[in-house]
């Protein structure tokens, strides 16, 4: 959706409008490095997938895909080593 310019530079000077596109960035990162741990995890790599999964969450607490991706490592993790 369009923002028009009078609504930018509303949002611009009461600094809604760098929070609210930075939140939108660290969306972006969070979902960059759940990938990233996806691929660690699909190489065999669990150390490097678990660390992206974890900066994941710290960007973006909310960010699902990655908590559900490091508890799916940590079980896979666990039935491995019984």
């Amino acid at each position: 959706v369009a923002m028009s310019v009078r609504e930018a530079r509303r949002l611009d000077r009461t600094g809604r409008f760098g929070r609210r596109t930075t939140r939108v960035a660290d969306t972006g990162r969070a979902i960059a490095l759940t990938n990233r741990g996806v691929l660690y995890a699909i190489a065999g790599d669990e150390d490097k997938a678990r660390v992206m999964f974890e900066m994941a969450m710290l960007l973006k607490s909310k960010e699902k895909s990655a908590s559900t991706n490091l508890a799916q490592l940590e079980r896979r993790l666990a039935s491995r080593d019984s």
